[in-house]
Order: C-alpha cells, then sequence, then structure tokens
C-alpha cells in the first residue's frame, strides 16, 4: 500500500481543491527523497492553483470595476448637462451676465 500526501484548500467561494501525491511505501520506513518530491509536486500544483483563481478573481473584479465606471461616467455627464440647461434658463440668477448668455 503507498501513502499519500495531501493538502485541501478551500476557497472564497465555496469551492474546495484537493491535491495528493504519492510519498512512499506504507512499510514503517521513510523514503525521504520520494517524501520531498511528492511534497514539490503538490506545492507547484496548489500554487499554481491558488494563482489561477486569484488572476480570475482580479479579472473579475476589473470587469466589474469598469462596467460601474462607464455607467457612473454617463449618468455623470447627464447630470452635468441637465445642470447647465436648468441655469441657462433661470434668467433671474445672480450669476455673472458672461454665464447667463447662451453661446
Amino acid at each position: 500500500m503507498c501513502s499519500h500526501s495531501e493538502i485541501k484548500i478551500s476557497l472564497s467561494n465555496g469551492k474546495e481543491l484537493k491535491f495528493s501525491h504519492p510519498a512512499g511505501q506504507t512499510d514503517g520506513s521513510v523514503d525521504y527523497p520520494q517524501l520531498q518530491n511528492s511534497v514539490k509536486h503538490i506545492q507547484e500544483e496548489s500554487n499554481k492553483a491558488l494563482t489561477d483563481a486569484i488572476n480570475a478573481e482580479k479579472t473579475a473584479n476589473l470587469e466589474s470595476n469598469n462596467l460601474n465606471t462607464n455607467k457612473d461616467d454617463v449618468m455623470d455627464d447627464d447630470d452635468e448637462d441637465d445642470e447647465d440647461d436648468e441655469d441657462d434658463d433661470d434668467h433671474n440668477s445672480v450669476e455673472p451676465a458672461e454665464k447667463k448668455l447662451k453661446t
């Protein structure tokens, strides 16, 4: 029977990742080179999976922020135009004459 090195990682989205690799025989002896190789393999696999998960989350956040920024920009432009129109229609305001003139 073969023993395994194993690691389980729980991500913030609830997904669980499991990595395992043969670590040697279970006859009571320890094969350190095999154990070291197993741990190294698991470390590389888990690091890659975590890096991919982080990059996917960053990409999703950037896309979400870009959508929100574009939406806010459009709304801000409309708000600015509305304010300018209101100022132009108000001839009794205390603004300087230069600002009241329509161009």
